[in-house]
C-alpha cells in the first residue's frame, strides 16, 4: 500500500467505527481535518455516503442530502448506486419532501435492482 492507501483505510475504519459509537464530536473533527484523496470512486463514493450518514444523525439534512447526491453521482457500482439512491429517498421521506422521494424512486428500474433485499425495499416504497 502507498501511504496515501493505509491513510484512506484507516480514515474510512475511524469513520465508521465513529458513527457506530455515537462519538459525533471526535467524527466531525476527522472530516473537518480529512486529507483523503483518491482517484477510487468506489472509495470516495462510500466515504461521501458515510459523510451523509453523520450529517444526518448531527440533523444537517442539506450536508446528506449533498453527500448522498455526490456519492450517487460518482459511484460505478450499480448495488450501491442503488444503496445510495434508497439512503437519499429516506432522507426525504423523513423530512417530508414526499415528492422529492418519488422523483428519486421513479427513476429507478426495478428489475435492475440486485440483490433481492433492496429491490425488495424499492418495491414496498413504490407501493407508499
Amino acid at each position: 500500500y502507498s501511504s496515501s492507501e493505509s491513510y484512506n483505510q484507516a480514515y474510512i475504519y475511524l469513520l465508521n467505527h465513529y458513527l457506530e459509537n455515537n462519538d459525533y464530536d471526535s467524527m466531525k473533527k476527522i472530516i473537518d481535518d480529512n486529507k483523503f484523496n483518491s482517484s477510487d470512486t468506489t472509495l470516495e463514493s462510500m466515504v461521501y455516503n458515510i459523510y451523509a450518514n453523520y450529517y444526518i444523525v448531527v440533523n444537517d439534512y442539506k450536508n446528506a442530502e449533498k453527500f448522498y447526491k455526490k456519492s450517487i453521482n460518482i459511484s460505478e457500482v450499480p448495488e450501491h448506486i442503488n444503496k445510495f439512491k434508497l439512503n437519499l429517498i429516506y432522507l426525504y421521506l423523513n423530512t417530508n419532501q414526499k415528492q422529492k422521494a418519488v422523483n428519486v424512486l421513479d427513476k429507478i428500474n426495478i428489475d435492475d435492482v440486485v440483490p433481492y433485499q433492496l429491490k425488495n425495499k424499492f418495491e414496498q416504497l413504490k407501493s407508499l
